[in-house]
């Protein structure tokens, strides 16, 4: 009986640190899932300001050949 009993709670305790453990990682993985997103949505603005250069960029000199065919 003790050593069943001795069994069951080692188990429980067990348990309690995975769960823990589990608990833990969700945690940190949510954190670095929001961080992540974060860093996504700076880096796609910024990329969005670099599309705008290069389509500026484009048109000017796209202008420039049209001024200079005619």
């Amino acid at each position: 009986k003790q050593s069943e009993k001795l069994v069951e709670e080692t188990q429980e305790k067990a348990q309690r640190i995975l769960d823990a453990a589990d608990s833990d990682a969700n945690e940190r993985r949510s954190s670095a899932d929001k961080y992540s997103q974060e860093v996504l949505y700076k880096l796609e603005q910024e990329v969005a300001v670099l599309l705008g250069t290069v389509r500026n960029g484009i048109e000017v000199l796209e202008s420039r050949q049209s001024a200079l065919s005619s």
